[in-house]
């Protein structure tokens, strides 16, 4: 999974280094109906986990992040870039 993305890879005509955006969040699915977002806290430098009924809880670094959806087989199915400032 790529944690930062440059769209003149992608698309023709563009510049490279001009239009390149950052992971910022993912949903997830967990299981066949439960849904899990990991959402990028700058301020906490660090994944933060959002479940339903509104808890969450810190998770950490890009490799915690990781290995928490493979040990739970939690798979991305939406990537939410942004551009930086």
């Amino acid at each position: 999974m790529l944690l930062q993305v440059d769209l003149a890879a992608l698309y023709e005509g563009l510049l490279p280094g001009q239009h390149v955006y950052r992971l910022r969040s993912l949903v997830c699915h967990e299981g066949p109906q439960r849904c899990v977002a990991f959402v990028l806290q700058p301020e906490l430098q660090a994944w933060v986990l959002l479940e339903e009924g509104g808890r969450a809880s810190r998770v950490g670094s890009w490799a915690e992040l990781r290995r928490k959806c493979e040990a739970g087989r939690i798979r991305p199915s939406v990537l939410f870039y942004e551009a930086p400032h």
